[in-house]
C-alpha cells in the first residue's frame, strides 16, 4: 500500500539518497561528465537540505510502499 509521509531534518540521509538515485536514473545521461555530482550537491547536498527541511516554504514528502521510501515530492510556496 502506498502512502505520503512528510520529511523532516531527521530523515535528511535517506531523502538525499532518495533524491540522488532518482535524479541519476532519469536524468543522468542528459549531463556532460561531471555534471550531474555538481547538480546533485548544489540541489540535495547536506547543506541545501538542511537549510530546505527547515524552510517554511518549501516541504519534501515520502512516498512509501509498504513502510519502504520509493519516490519524493517537493513543494515550494510561489514567491510573491
Amino acid at each position: 500500500m502506498h502512502s505520503i509521509q512528510r520529511a523532516s531534518k531527521k530523515d535528511l540521509s535517506e531523502l538525499q539518497r532518495l533524491c540522488e538515485t532518482a535524479y541519476t536514473q532519469h536524468f543522468g545521461n542528459h549531463w556532460e561528465e561531471g555534471g550531474p555530482e555538481l547538480y546533485l550537491e548544489d540541489q540535495f547536498g547536506t547543506e541545501r537540505l538542511n537549510r530546505d527541511l527547515g524552510s517554511d516554504s518549501i516541504a519534501f514528502y515520502f512516498i512509501v510502499d509498504n513502510e519502504t521510501p520509493v519516490g519524493f515530492i517537493k513543494l515550494q510556496k510561489p514567491f510573491e
